[in-house]
């Protein structure tokens, strides 16, 4: 009959010997299946808005393979020279992004986005302020090339309702109502 430490021991070798071909056999396993190491995150500026005094960023992440997700800060610097009126804010834009073909951050994409802001203007002719919560929400399709792993570059073309309107005094600065949207974002890709 064996005593208790032989049968321990060979209870050991029996079943860390077991342990270790499982684990081998996930190692080969892990060995054999492709790497992707495509980038899942890009950092873009989107010039397009500038013309209308719009500066934006925008941080996005893969968390799918066909899904990313986004977001970041807008500030409008909405003075003209030639309008007396002024106006600013500062808000923040976020969505998603479906790419059909499973390549997240890159290639083909379908969007849906919500932006909110902080929205101040002012009256050049009374020096009346107000402000206000200003939002957008809207949807587009767009294209994104990821050049060399390193360079981002996305094209897209849509539409949104946006309210920053801002009623001063008898006076209303902004716009509110339905407007087309442009994108061309240049990059980093990491």
């Amino acid at each position: 009959m064996m005593n208790r430490t032989t049968a321990v021991f060979l209870a050991a070798l029996l079943f860390g010997g077991a342990g270790q071909a499982f684990a081998q056999d996930d190692v080969e396993a892990a060995e054999s299946a492709p790497v992707d190491d495509r980038p899942l995150n890009t950092i873009t500026i989107d010039p397009l808005p500038l013309i209308f005094g719009v500066l934006s960023l925008e941080y996005e992440r893969a968390v799918a393979p066909a899904v990313s997700i986004y977001a970041g800060p807008s500030i409008n610097f909405g003075t003209s020279v030639d309008d007396p009126d002024s106006a600013f804010g500062l808000g923040l834009d976020m969505g998603a992004r479906f790419f059909p073909w499973g390549k997240a951050p890159e290639g083909f994409f379908i969007a849906a986005d919500f932006g909110v802001a902080y929205a101040s203007a002012t009256d050049g002719e009374t020096d009346t302020s107000a402000s206000a919560v200003a939002y957008a929400v809207g949807g587009s399709i767009g294209y994104t090339f990821l050049i060399a792993d390193v360079f981002d570059l996305s094209l897209g073309v849509g539409a949104q309702y946006a309210d920053f309107e801002i009623k001063v005094a008898n006076d209303s600065i902004g716009f509110s109502g339905v407007l087309p949207t442009l994108r061309l974002a240049l990059g980093a890709a990491f």
